[in-house]
């Protein structure tokens, strides 16, 4: 599926194309699959450098991370704590067709 890469303040879900491992260290060690690619935009207000505390992830902004269920439950949690106004684009599912 081909979703629209996230802006600021956004992050789209994806499903895994080919098998991948969860990006967290301990998960990936104990073989754990991810069942979700998490794509950042830029979490950050305009106009604030890239270094600014108030930004969440920059090392992460235009990336995409493969995540289990834990790791995307704990990162969104992080996400609306620390970025409020976010929107998560779930493109997991198949659109509903017409009618």
């Amino acid at each position: 599926m081909n979703a629209p890469f996230p802006g600021r303040d956004e992050i789209t879900l994806t499903t895994p194309l080919t098998r991948h491992l969860c990006n967290d260290r301990a998960h990936r060690n104990a073989g754990r699959p991810a069942e979700v690619i998490v794509t950042y935009g830029t979490l950050a207000d305009p106009g604030t450098p890239a270094h600014s505390r108030s930004n969440l992830w920059p090392e992460s902004w235009g990336r995409s991370v493969p995540m289990c269920t834990p790791c995307l439950d704990n990162t969104r949690q992080v996400v609306l704590k620390y970025r409020a106004a976010v929107v998560i684009r779930d493109a997991t599912q198949p659109a509903p067709g017409p009618g």
